[in-house]
Parts: structure tokens; C-alpha cells; sequence
């Protein structure tokens, strides 16, 4: 059985922006081995720190239903070839599991296709439509440093909360004013989200965007959203919004002495040790503001 995973709605779409970026693929299969046939389009251009699957290929993960452990399968190109899929190691046969598929951070899907047995099912996975979470940010949110684009920020939210996460973001350094600019020219149709992630800082921004930042942040304290401001970039902008967001949280230890060697590329990349250090902050924030909240 060949089932077209785009037309029949498995594909997310997770992009604000002008280009569908960032989409990812998720569902539940009761088979441990399969193929799947794809293309992808991707932006050209010259981009040395972003790994050649993050840039126009695949990421695909896995894990049992009920457990909160994800498992990565593979990195994988398309060359126009079927590509076989085999999880028998891991995974006994008849046993439900669910995939999840990243796609490249500067592209997206142009067409996927799974071939099952003729016994074989594939299955929705429930998404927990009670909590929306928008992401916005810079070249670290946007990805560049990544090897994997599963180890996107996006992605680990994503697998991590099963609920609708969008983000816009931009791999320009003095990204504050395209955010600026994407909220002045889509604000009536953005809506509530119950969480807002904004990455504060890159090492080559040079302008001082404080009142932007600022105006960012009002805008969504209208909505009632939880603010969470993140940085890792050393201190050299000191934007003082401890008093006007919900969380701040500083992770510019990962540029420090003792850690750049595990989480940097560079002074100015970080690599995807640090997202997955950054992602378990935003976590603890999260569950955490969860918690009180139900409380």
C-alpha cells in the first residue's frame, strides 16, 4: 500500500514566514520496516555550518506509544531511489510505534510517499490542541550550526509537548527588526498563543534593538501570553526585561570557558549539543509554568 503522506494531511506546517520551512511529518505504524520516496526543496545558497540533511534532507526519529523517550533512526538524502526503513532491531513486529520526520530547516517537502504491506495501517497521532506555542527568534532558532534538523529547538518542542508549535525566524544577525517587521504586517492574524519563546541576542547583531524588543513583547502581554525570553550570547546588550517577561533565561554559559568547546562551532554558531542544552532550560521553564497553572 502506497499512501501520499502530504495529500493525506501528515505533513505540519510549522513556518509564519513567506516560505514553508521546517515541517515535519509524524504519525503512528504498526510495521517495523517500510519505504519511503521523497523530494524536498531548499533555499540555494552558501551555508558551511548547517549540515547537507538539515539543509535539503530528512531526520526521522521514533518511539514507543506511551513513552516519552525518542529514538533517532537515521539522516537521509533523497537520490531518487526508494529508501528501505528497517526498525526490526529495535522494534517486534506488530507493535505500534510513532515516527516523527523533520525536514530541512531551509527548505521543506515537496512530496512524500510510504509504501506499507497490504495489512499494514497508518495511524493520526493526537495533538494537544489546548496549547499552541510560537517560537521566534534568530540564526539559532532558525537553525544555522545544525547537523540534524531534528535537533532543531522547533523539533524537540514539537516531540517533546505532541502540540502546535509555529515559529518564525530569520538567519539575518539583526533579526529583532524582521520580527518586528513579520508582527506589524501579520498581527490580525497571528491569534493567542499560551506560550511565546523569543531568542534575544546574537553574537554579530550590532544594533541596539531595546525598544523593538520591547514593543515585541507588549504586543503579546495584550494577548495574556507566557513570555519566555532566551540568550546564550555573551553579555555585551544589557536589555534589562527580567521585570517585563515571564522567564528569562540566560544561556550564555555555552560561549563561556568551560563550555564553548562541547557547544560551539565558533564565536558566533553554536552546534546541536547547545540547542538540546537550551531546549531542556525552555523545558523546565515550561513545565514548571504548567504546573502553576494548573495549580
Amino acid at each position: 500500500m502506497r499512501v501520499d503522506l502530504l495529500k493525506e494531511g501528515y505533513c505540519h506546517k510549522t513556518s509564519l514566514g513567506d516560505i514553508n520551512y521546517n515541517s515535519y511529518i509524524r504519525f503512528i505504524l504498526d510495521t517495523n520496516i517500510f519505504t519511503i520516496s521523497f523530494d524536498t526543496f531548499f533555499k540555494e545558497g552558501f551555508y558551511p555550518h548547517v549540515g547537507i540533511t538539515a539543509q535539503c534532507g530528512i531526520a526521522i526519529h521514533y518511539r514507543f506509544i506511551g513513552e516519552k523517550i525518542w529514538y533517532p533512526v537515521d539522516l537521509l538524502r533523497y537520490w531518487g531511489e526508494e529508501l528501505k526503513v528497517d526498525l526490526s532491531s529495535f522494534i517486534p513486529a506488530d507493535v505500534k510505534y510513532e515516527i516523527y520526520i523533520a525536514g530541512p530547516i531551509i527548505g521543506g517537502f515537496q512530496s512524500f510517499y510510504i509504501n506499507l504491506g497490504d495489512k499494514n495501517k497508518i495511524y493520526d497521532v493526537e495533538i494537544d490542541n489546548s496549547r499552541n506555542i510560537l517560537m521566534l527568534g534568530g540564526p539559532i532558532t532558525f537553525g544555522l550550526g545544525l547537523t540534524s534538523a531534528g535537533d532543531s529547538l522547533l523539533h524537540m518542542i514539537e516531540r517533546k509537548y505532541t502540540c502546535n508549535v509555529f515559529q518564525f525566524s530569520s538567519e539575518k544577525n539583526n533579526f529583532i527588526k524582521e520580527i518586528k517587521t513579520f508582527l506589524q504586517r501579520t498581527h490580525s492574524k497571528l491569534g493567542f498563543f499560551d506560550y511565546v519563546i523569543i531568542e534575544l541576542d546574537q553574537a554579530r547583531q550590532n544594533q541596539i534593538c531595546a525598544a523593538d524588543i520591547i514593543e515585541i513583547i507588549n504586543y503579546f502581554r495584550n494577548y495574556h501570553s507566557r513570555i519566555i525570553i532566551w540568550n546564550c550570547c555573551p553579555k555585551k546588550n544589557n536589555y534589562n526585561l527580567q521585570e517585563i517577561v515571564d522567564y528569562y533565561i540566560d544561556c550564555s554559559e555555552v560561549f563561556g570557558e568551560s563550555f564553548e568547546d562541547i557547544y560551539t562551532l565558533s564565536r558566533n554558531y553554536v552546534n546541536d549539543s547547545a540547542r538540546y542544552y537550551i531546549f531542556k532550560k525552555i523545558e523546565k521553564v515550561i513545565d514548571y509554568a504548567s504546573y502553576r497553572n494548573y495549580k
